[in-house]
């Protein structure tokens, strides 16, 4: 739930992020362990930063891309 301080954030939960990927919890939490996707930890807590997350989604789609005209 979203409280007034944090509606126009930049800082995402899991589940904000999940989402905002079109992803699973599952599959975005394996792109961290992997090191695909930035993210903080605090506590027990994993927090994404938006526009970090955009920028990785970006990568992702380049690499793809690329091993895509490779093949």
């Amino acid at each position: 739930m979203q409280t007034p301080e944090n509606s126009s954030s930049s800082i995402l939960t899991v589940k904000e992020t999940a989402a905002l990927c079109c992803v699973s919890r599952s599959t975005l939490l394996r792109w961290r362990r992997e090191g695909k996707i930035r993210c903080v930890k605090i506590g027990r807590r994993v927090l994404f930063n938006r526009e970090k997350v955009l920028e990785d989604l970006e990568q992702f789609s380049v690499e793809a891309s690329e091993s895509v005209e490779a093949a």
